[in-house]
């Protein structure tokens, strides 16, 4: 799955409040630091988003998500 470039092209994106424990807020902050050290460019929204994905394609509720905006390589 790492090696799966999604291209983001003109979307609409939807605000969202999310309420995570502690414990999950250092895991997404750890996440985020060791992409900016790899610097591969990221925020947080976009690791939300793409964990939401994954778990789409792990719940096998369907094909692989290809959303408009989204083009697979």
């Amino acid at each position: 799955m790492e090696d799966v470039k999604i291209k983001l092209e003109t979307l609409k994106k939807t605000k969202a409040t999310v309420y995570m424990t502690e414990e999950d807020e250092v895991i997404l902050n750890e996440i985020f630091i060791k992409r900016l050290r790899e610097r591969r460019k990221t925020d947080k929204s976009a690791l939300l988003c793409e964990g939401i994905r994954l778990l789409y394609e792990k719940e096998e509720v369907g094909m692989p998500f290809l959303g408009k905006g989204f083009l697979v390589q």
